[in-house]
């Protein structure tokens, strides 16, 4: 039952997936309400734990920078957005499963991006053949990665479940 304390994170997570897939904006109130509301709900359920909760918020303050510094590295490829997302969603996976399960996270993000990605390419280059338009005019292999973020996040907490 512990998965209800990740409601905050979870309800902040489909808004930002649904204003990412529609805009490609990832509003940063939505990011840091669910984030505070977050730590609040873990800080009133896990009130026994309180270095638990620190090494979960260090933890997931270390995947934002992460992020961050790969926006910097190549800026354009992942947003701001998407590095604080990264944050809202890593505190959750921090707090129940460590170092393993962001591990795990880690690796499912880059192979959904990765799944994502192809997709997108095929399909870009598939409608660029039919409707002769260029890179420019479709955005050629560009996706929102939230929704990717989102996604290898659930399947963290449904694969640790059912180990």
């Amino acid at each position: 039952m512990h998965y209800l304390s990740l409601m905050p994170s979870l309800i902040a997570a489909v808004l930002l997936c649904v204003t990412d897939v529609r805009t490609r904006r990832v509003p940063r109130s939505v990011v840091a309400a669910g984030f505070v509301s977050q730590i609040l709900v873990f800080a009133a359920v896990a009130l026994f734990s309180w270095q638990k909760l620190g090494t979960a918020i260090v933890l997931a303050l270390c995947c934002g920078l992460v992020q961050l510094v790969l926006t910097l590295i190549r800026p354009g490829a992942i947003g701001l957005g998407d590095a604080t997302a990264t944050t809202l969603m890593a505190v959750g996976i921090a707090m129940f499963h460590g170092i393993a399960g962001l591990c795990v996270w880690w690796l499912l993000m880059g192979l959904i991006g990765l799944a994502t990605l192809l997709v997108s390419a095929h399909s870009c280059s598939h409608s660029r053949s039919h409707n002769h338009t260029t890179d420019t005019q479709r955005g050629a292999a560009s996706i929102p990665f939230v929704p990717v973020i989102v996604a290898a996040a659930v399947l963290t907490y449904v694969m640790a479940a059912v180990w």
